[in-house]
């Protein structure tokens, strides 16, 4: 679930919610900036689901939560055998947010972005660019922006363009930005790793406590007087499939809370 980039002295730890044979992979590869990029990977394996959210349920009743959990179990096992560290975001069934939380205990490195089933980078060299680009290379890591965030497009399954997100992210964010909606997608917001790691994920929200995590995120930059980067650029793209978007209703309710 953890994607870690070395460039020069940036880190940055990209959680992955990857949909795969029904369960989830994230791969951890260092690159370093000088040279051509030499990965080494730590594979995190998260079932999904689990919890109060059991998935699809069969017509005898089994759930796609126990499938998950029994498929990320077998590719654990195989993948050891190649010699590839690995790891479980979750072995029992506590639910997403719990499995989003083991893998910030699980991250390196700077900071660190959770993209879901079905996102993926706008480009390949998206990382790369980021921290090339954004001047970030000689910045004193106390010193780094709290929040790095960006644009997102929507896609269709196929990966083919449909249109700019609804809601854009303004040229300056905020915590009290997110009144008007969650103006910038987590899959968009990159957490500076030593703030998230004492921020965990509220697991009494069954849809919404990424919008609570990131209002809370972007608070705790606020008491350090920290800035919010705007990267004026599209750096996610998004699938309308998501939880929250399949329970569009339950999801609103819960972000009224927030």
């Amino acid at each position: 679930m953890i994607k870690t980039i070395k460039l020069k002295n940036i880190l940055i730890a990209v959680g992955l919610i990857i949909a795969s044979v029904l369960c989830s992979v994230g791969i951890v590869a260092v690159v370093e900036s000088k040279g051509v990029p030499r990965p080494k990977y730590v594979i995190v394996i998260d079932a999904g689901h689990g919890g109060r959210d059991d998935g699809s349920i069969g017509a005898t009743g089994t759930k796609e939560s126990e499938i998950n959990l029994k498929i990320a179990k077998t590719l654990k096992v195989y993948l050891e055998t190649l010699g590839i560290k690995v790891v479980l975001t979750r072995a029992d069934d506590n639910g997403l947010y719990d499995a989003m939380n083991k893998g910030l205990r699980q991250a390196s490195g700077d900071y660190v972005l959770f993209l879901n089933a079905g996102d993926y980078f706008s480009n390949p060299q998206l990382l790369t660019n980021i921290v090339g680009n954004m001047g970030l290379d000689d910045v004193p890591k106390e010193k780094l922006p709290a929040v790095l965030y960006g644009n997102t497009d929507i896609v269709d399954n196929d990966g083919n363009f449909l249109r700019h997100r609804r809601l854009q992210p303004p040229r300056s964010l905020s915590w009290r930005s997110f009144r008007h909606g969650m103006l910038v997608c987590h899959q968009a917001f990159y957490a500076r790793l030593d703030i998230a790691k004492n921020i965990q994920y509220d697991c009494r929200y069954r849809y919404s406590a990424d919008v609570d995590w990131c209002i809370r995120v972007m608070k705790e930059a606020e008491k350090r007087n920290l800035p919010l980067l705007n990267l004026q650029m599209v750096v996610v793209n998004y699938t309308e499939e998501g939880q929250s978007t399949i329970h569009h209703r339950e999801s609103l309710n819960e972000r009224y809370k927030v």
